[in-house]
């Protein structure tokens, strides 16, 4: 089960982020992270625990903006439901919706080892520029400049052996 839970996604199941972004000698870059997105989690606990084998629970913390995540999944061995939980704050983009999304994947990593090998990523900067190209990404450095990013590729090590 636990090979199951540990297995690398495909990499449309992976979703990159800008984590920091800026121009240096009048070049552009762009620091990226990966990440599972919160559906390709939940497709990952129905193959494994099966649609009625797991459960999610979400609570605010106490006078502020952080969602803790209560992942349980049954345990045949324990014949008990067992969980795991972690925590993520709001998120600057649909603030509520963010944070319960932020948490599962936090929940998921640390509790579960689901997406967790994709912290052993190298450092990447994707490959970016000033001008706008097809399918690229886009964002905004502080001062409001705009770079343009290419969506990264994962190492062979980080893709489910087919």
């Amino acid at each position: 089960m636990i090979n199951k839970l540990k297995a690398p996604f495909k990499e449309k199941e992976i979703e990159w982020r800008v984590q920091s972004c800026g121009v240096s000698n009048d070049r552009p870059w762009v620091k990226v992270l990966a990440y599972v997105t919160a559906r390709a989690i939940q497709n990952r606990l129905d193959e494994v625990f099966g649609i009625d084998g797991w459960k999610v629970e979400y609570r605010t913390g106490k006078n502020d903006n952080n969602i803790i995540c209560r992942l349980y999944f049954w345990s045949d061995k324990r014949n008990e439901w067992i969980y795991k939980e972690d925590g993520c704050s709001e998120t600057q983009v649909e603030p509520f919706k963010g944070g319960i999304s932020g948490a599962l994947k936090r929940t998921a990593a640390s509790g579960l080892s689901i997406g967790r090998y994709l912290y052993y990523l190298d450092e990447t900067f994707a490959e970016c520029k000033f001008e706008a190209e097809k399918g690229w990404n886009k964002c905004k450095t502080k001062d409001n400049k705009i770079i343009y990013w290419k969506t990264p590729t994962l190492p062979n090590w980080a893709l489910p052996k087919e």
